[in-house]
């Protein structure tokens, strides 16, 4: 039989389409292979020949079908890594692409073919010169191009490519004839590059301290703003641990140690501390730590942002002065008196302790208010009220302008006779103030006229029975001709 005749019969043997996609029957399995088996060998055998040409055939078979899943794998790994292949045949003009080329350039071509001018109408308009000078000197002289640009494809969607291309060098002439090339879609590194760049801007630039640790808790990273927070430098704090730097005279046991384990247990913590400064004083900070979790869900980075409350805590301290102090004269007003009353009142009971009171009244200030005015009368009022702060020096000691020109000094564990003689000395600190205001009309300085009484607080009675026997004393006073103490000792005294 000739080798024609033959490869006629092949054919006639062979389906439609075989030598690319049917499946000879001698590689078949199964129940297609028994069939083949059990039938006549004249069936099965063509021949020697015929034989050896239909094993040569399924060996091309084999080799186009490993050639199309190569290409069909070939083709997923492009659209996988994005990468795209195109051609320009220098001579002839003519540019060939890939599909994923096509989705990166956003070609408007549906035959995979076109011309340079496609190209470069795809490059953006702010990179296409830069991107022909390079591809035009490959072309002339087979320099090698890579280049980092842009792409602006179909409804104006702009992409951040890599190219990279080859001139095809004949042999013969030795001259370039082609220009192979890839680009590789990196529009989602180079947004991931820009948020990186962003958090590290925001990193360097804000106002709050970051502190970035590892999974030990050990620092890595720390910014400006915590540098010049804590007056630390980056070498005195990479390496080590924040736990010395949270709160002064507390330590790792007492609060650094329950923080972390809390963020370790609940991945975040967020409260007020005192952070300590490189110089020994105290930052008042709102400290927020949250965890940075790893792939498989364990801790990889802990971060800490320290917030500056110094104002804040101004503040709240100026807020809290302004309702418990009075405005005119700068001592405590009637509600911080009334307060601090009913906590020495109910500490005294506890105790057991004497508590004090000295109630002050100025002699004849409406008199004196009438005659120099209201801004005159103000300043005695200031005056009065500074003297009578100068005499207490005790921390538990409570100056208030209680109402008027009357003033009340609680002084906790303080005997009736004690009670007596600070009021004596706040008297004639008033009395003898070279700052004092003089009446003019009659020559005279401003007096006061206290009373002074003194009780162990009991059950049985409230604050206000040591204000009335102080308010009897205080009476008894200003009746006695005033700028004088009165006890209420004296006065129990007087009425036996």
């Amino acid at each position: 039989m000739k080798s024609g005749a033959v490869m006629e019969e092949y054919r006639q043997a062979a389906p439609l389409g075989f030598l690319t996609y049917g499946v000879p029957p001698l590689f078949l399995s199964g129940a297609a292979a028994n069939l083949v088996v059990g039938a006549p060998l004249s069936a099965v055998l063509l021949g020697g020949a015929s034989v050896a040409l239909y094993l040569i055939g399924a060996a091309s078979l084999r080799e186009v079908v490993g050639r199309e899943r190569m290409t069909r794998n070939l083709v997923q790994a492009q659209q996988i890594g994005r990468l795209g292949c195109w051609e320009w045949n220098i001579t002839g003009g003519e540019l060939f692409w890939t599909d994923e080329a096509d989705r990166i350039f956003g070609f408007r071509s549906f035959d995979m073919r076109g011309d340079i001018d496609l190209l470069l109408q795809a490059i953006h308009p702010d990179d296409r010169e830069r991107f022909n000078e390079s591809l035009r000197r490959t072309a002339a002289t087979g320099e090698s191009l890579d280049l980092l640009h842009r792409t602006i494809g179909r409804q104006g969607v702009v992409r951040y490519v890599h190219t990279r291309a080859e001139a095809i060098i004949d042999r013969r002439t030795l001259a370039p004839v082609a220009v192979t090339g890839a680009v590789h879609d990196i529009s989602s590194r180079v947004h991931e590059v820009e948020k990186l760049r962003l958090h590290a801007a925001v990193f360097e630039n804000t106002s709050e301290g970051i502190l970035i640790m590892d999974r030990y808790g050990v620092i890595e990273a720390v910014n400006p703003a915590f540098l010049k927070m804590t007056g630390h430098t980056k070498r005195e704090l990479l390496g080590g641990k924040p736990g010395a730097l949270l709160e002064k005279g507390r330590g790792n046991e007492s609060f650094y140690h329950p923080l972390w384990e809390r963020v370790l247990r609940e991945g975040c913590f967020r409260g007020e501390v005192a952070t300590l400064r490189k110089d020994g004083t105290i930052v008042p900070t709102d400290l927020y730590v949250n965890t940075v979790l790893d792939w498989d869900g364990s801790p990889l980075r802990f971060v800490a942002i320290y917030t500056d409350i110094t104002a804040r805590k101004e503040y709240e301290e100026n807020l809290k002065r302004l309702l418990v102090t009075d405005p005119l004269t700068g001592v405590a007003n009637r509600r911080a008196y009334d307060e601090q009353m009913d906590e020495e009142w109910r500490r005294g009971i506890r105790h057991r302790t004497e508590l004090c009171l000295l109630m002050i009244d100025i002699d004849h200030f409406k008199t004196f208010n009438d005659t120099f005015g209201h801004q005159e009368g103000d300043r005695c009022l200031r005056l009065v009220a500074q003297s009578i702060r100068s005499v207490v020096n005790r921390a538990g000691d409570l100056v208030a302008r209680y109402g008027g020109e009357e003033f009340g000094v609680i002084l906790p564990e303080t005997s009736l006779a004690e009670g007596a003689a600070i009021a004596e000395k706040m008297r004639e600190a008033v009395a003898h103030d070279p700052q004092g205001v003089a009446f003019e009309r009659w020559n005279r300085q401003v007096t006061v006229s206290i009373g002074v009484a003194a009780v162990v607080p009991t059950m049985d009675y409230s604050p206000s029975f040591l204000i009335g026997r102080a308010d009897i004393a205080l009476y008894r006073a200003k009746s006695d001709g005033r700028n004088r103490v009165v006890t209420t000792e004296m006065t129990e005294h007087r009425q036996e």
